[in-house]
């Protein structure tokens, strides 16, 4: 499983730069959206001091 976490400062910024909702950032970053710009929405994120998590299922 994978997902980014950011602050809610950056969260607030990425609703006005792509100008949707929060839940819609929610699912960008926890990889459940795929279009191009949820890919452009992770990749925001990664660059304002978002974290990637990604965990093992063993």
């Amino acid at each position: 499983m994978k997902k980014i976490v950011v602050s809610p400062e950056v969260s607030k910024k990425m609703q006005e730069v792509f100008g949707v909702t929060q839940p819609n950032v929610s699912q960008a970053l926890n990889y459940r959206r795929h279009s191009a710009t949820a890919k452009k929405m992770r990749m925001y994120a990664l660059a304002n001091g978002g974290v990637l998590l990604e965990s093992r299922n063993d």
